[in-house]
């Protein structure tokens, strides 16, 4: 465990140290992704996760966590809409390749639920790239498949991204997820990114 923790405060060090610099902090922190997703210790990991250093560690990065999930998304609708105003269209495979792998993950979406009866579906925290609204629409006929997100660039970006991509039955609204009404939804996609989270849970218990 403590070689783990030698390499996890290097890359702790090094995210810090790239904070004002967007461009550092995004190759840092695909770095660090890639170690994260690679690594053969679950144990050490699973010891980890149990102690004090963890929290102090999270606590620390999460920031720098939100500000990279904003870059990239920055990144992913750009080079989408650019796909987008070229060809007139984008293919839902060079969508999928601009968000690193995002979009093949929706895939357990289907493996774990059933949309056959679904008619309305409601993501927290969409972003601009709204990647399960954009996979079930690609992949599923439920008609009523609507977004939320209290950031007027990121409601923005996404509807620009919604109208130029021809997504007829996706629609985009400017809502803060600790306000929305959820009762007339029969899915609830809850994002990492929706925050507080203990808010959001408590008005997901009060209106479903």
């Amino acid at each position: 465990m403590n070689e783990l923790r030698v390499v996890l405060n290097a890359f702790r060090r090094r995210l810090v140290a790239s904070a004002d610099d967007d461009a550092a902090l995004s190759s840092v922190m695909l770095e660090f992704l890639a170690f994260v997703r690679s690594c053969r210790d679950p144990a050490n990991f699973a010891a980890l996760q149990q102690s004090s250093y963890i929290t102090e560690f999270q606590a620390e990065i999460f920031p720098l966590v939100l500000r990279f999930a904003w870059l990239e998304e920055a990144r992913a609708c750009a080079q989408i809409l650019a796909q987008c105003h070229a060809a007139g269209s984008v293919a839902e495979d060079w969508i999928a390749s601009s968000v690193r792998g995002q979009y093949e993950r929706m895939a357990e979406l289907l493996d774990m639920v059933d949309f056959s009866a679904c008619r309305r579906y409601v993501m927290m925290g969409c972003g601009r790239v709204p990647t399960s609204l954009i996979f079930l629409h690609n992949r599923t006929d439920v008609p009523q498949l609507v977004g939320i997100d209290r950031d007027a660039e990121a409601v923005r970006a996404a509807r620009e991204l919604v109208a130029h991509c021809s997504l007829e039955r996706i629609r985009i609204e400017q809502a803060d997820a600790v306000e929305f009404d959820y009762s007339s939804y029969d899915i609830i996609y809850v994002s990492p990114f929706a925050m507080p989270r203990r808010q959001v849970i408590q008005q997901l218990s009060t209106t479903t």
